[in-house]
C-alpha cells in the first residue's frame, strides 16, 4: 500500500509538472498574438461578427492565470459597423477549474466599454443572434468572485418609442457570481434620456443602485434590499429621488415585496415639493400588473409667492396598475391641514390618457393659505388677493386632457365668503353630456 502511494504521488507530480512544462513552453516559445487572425476568422465564420484586437494579447501564468487585451472592438451582425468595444480588459482565472471544465474567473476589469443596444420598429434587436447561441449551449459553468466596469458608456436605443436611454461614466462592481447569485451590485452613472427626432430635447440625471444578496434559482429572483436613487443635473426643474426596496421575491408570475419607501424633493424656482411614501408592493411580471395594498403618503408643498404658510398633508389608500389593459386606479383618505379628504381616481389609456376622478372634501379654508393685500392686514376684514386665488385654482391645465369628474366641497371659505355645499363637475368635450 505505500509503495502504491508513493508511486501514485510521483505519477502525479510528473503529471503535473510535465502540463506545467507544456504551458510555460507554449507560452514562451510561441507568440499568442500570432494566433489574433485566426481568433477573428472564427468569429467571423461562427457568429458573423468581425472581431479585431488592437492592441497585444498579454498573458501571466503565476499565481493566476491571467490574460490582458487592448484596443477590442465587435462589430454589428453581417457588417464592419462597430457593435461594442472596450480600451482594456483583464480577465483572472483558477488553473483548478480550467481542469474540471469551470471557467472560474477570480476577477474581471474592463475599461472604457461602450456598446449600444437597438430596438428596431419590428421589435427585434441587435443582439438577438447572440441571445440565441447562447441559449442553444452552455459548455462551460462561468463564475466570477469580482466584476469591475470602469468608465462605461450603454446606449439603449428604442426605435418603437422614439426615445434614446444612455448610461454614461458608468462604474458597477460586483462579488461573487455565478449563474445562480450575485452579491453587492453597486452601479453608479449619469443618466441620459433623448427623444430621436430632437436634439434638444435631452434629460440629464445621476443616478445609483445598489442590490444586495441576490440569488437565481428555478427562475426565482430574491434579493435582501435594493437602493435606487435618482438626481437632475444641468436643469432648470432640479429632483431628487430615493428608491428602497427590502426582501424581494420575484419570479415570472409573482412579484412582492416586504416593504417599499419613496422619497421625492423637487424644486423649480420658488416651489418645493416632498413626498415620501411607503407600502408593500405585490405584482405580476408576466402579466405587468402591480398593487400597493397598503401606501401611506407625506407630502409638503411650499409655493412662497401664493402661499401663506407651507401645506402638509397625509394619506393612505392603495393604488393598482394593470399595464396591458392600460389601467391605473388610486383610492386614498387623508388629511391637508384641516380638511379631510377622500379621492378616487382612474387613469385609462396611457398613450393618450383619460382622467375619472372623484374628490370629496370636508371643510377648506383658503384665507390660510393665500397672501394678503400689501396695505390691507390690520383691516376687521381681510382681503385676498384674486389674482392668487385664481392661480390656486388655476384649472387650465385641464384644457387638452380628457379629465372627467366631481370635487366636491362641504364648506369652502374664501376671503369673507363661506358656502356649504360645493360641487365642481368637470367634463371633457370628448365626454357625451
Amino acid at each position: 500500500m505505500n509503495r502504491l502511494l508513493k508511486y501514485s504521488l510521483i505519477a502525479l507530480t510528473g503529471t503535473t509538472m510535465l502540463v506545467i512544462g507544456t504551458i510555460v513552453y507554449i507560452t514562451t516559445a510561441l507568440n499568442i498574438n500570432n494566433f489574433k487572425p485566426l481568433i477573428a476568422q472564427l468569429i467571423t465564420e461562427n457568429k458573423q461578427r468581425e472581431l479585431r484586437i488592437e492592441g497585444d494579447i498579454k498573458l501571466t501564468l503565476h499565481p493566476k492565470l491571467g490574460i490582458n487585451l487592448s484596443g477590442i472592438s465587435l462589430s454589428e451582425y453581417g457588417c464592419k459597423k462597430i457593435f461594442a468595444s472596450a480600451e482594456q480588459v483583464h480577465l483572472s482565472l483558477s488553473w483548478p477549474a480550467l481542469f474540471r471544465k469551470q471557467l472560474i474567473v477570480d476577477q474581471i476589469t474592463i475599461r472604457g466599454l461602450k456598446t449600444r443596444l437597438i430596438r428596431f420598429s419590428d421589435g427585434s434587436t441587435n443582439i438577438d443572434d447572440l441571445i440565441n447561441s447562447d441559449k442553444k449551449s452552455r459548455q462551460i459553468e462561468f463564475q466570477s468572485s469580482h466584476v469591475h466596469l470602469k468608465n462605461t458608456a450603454l446606449i439603449f436605443r428604442d426605435e418603437i418609442s422614439q426615445k434614446e436611454f444612455a448610461l454614461v461614466n458608468l462604474d458597477l462592481e460586483a462579488d461573487h457570481i455565478t449563474r445562480y447569485t450575485l452579491n453587492n451590485l453597486r452601479l453608479t452613472a449619469i443618466g441620459r434620456i433623448k427623444e430621436l427626432d430632437n436634439n434638444n430635447g435631452k434629460h440629464y440625471f445621476n443616478i445609483a443602485f445598489n442590490m444586495k444578496g441576490a440569488r437565481l434559482h428555478n427562475d426565482k429572483l430574491t434579493s435582501s434590499r435594493i437602493d435606487l436613487t435618482g438626481k437632475t443635473i444641468h436643469s432648470e426643474y432640479n429632483w431628487i429621488g430615493k428608491l428602497t426596496l427590502s426582501n424581494i421575491i420575484s419570479t415570472a408570475s409573482h412579484f412582492k415585496g416586504d416593504l417599499a419607501v419613496i422619497q421625492f424633493a423637487s424644486n423649480n424656482n420658488d416651489q418645493n415639493i416632498q413626498i415620501n411614501l411607503a407600502t408593500s408592493l405585490i405584482g405580476n411580471p408576466s402579466r405587468q400588473q402591480l398593487f400597493l395594498p397598503h401606501l401611506t403618503t407625506i407630502l409638503n408643498i411650499c409655493t412662497p409667492d401664493i402661499l401663506n404658510q407651507c401645506i402638509a398633508g397625509r394619506l393612505s389608500g392603495d393604488l393598482s396598475i394593470d399595464a396591458l389593459s392600460e389601467i391605473m386606479r388610486v383610492n386614498t383618505v387623508g388629511t391637508l391641514e384641516d380638511s379631510t379628504f377622500k379621492t378616487a381616481l382612474t387613469i385609462t389609456n396611457f398613450t393618450q390618457p383619460a382622467f375619472i376622478f372623484n374628490v370629496d372634501i370636508d371643510k377648506l379654508d383658503i384665507n390660510q393659505f393665500l397672501l394678503p393685500i400689501p396695505g390691507k392686514i390690520n383691516t376687521k376684514k381681510i382681503t385676498r388677493n384674486n389674482s392668487d386665488l385664481n392661480r390656486l385654482f388655476n384649472l387650465s391645465f385641464l384644457e387638452n386632457l380628457n379629465a372627467n369628474g366631481l370635487i366636491h366641497i362641504g364648506i369652502l371659505q374664501t376671503g369673507n365668503i363661506k358656502s356649504s355645499g360645493i360641487q365642481f363637475k368637470i367634463q371633457s368635450d370628448s365626454m357625451p353630456k
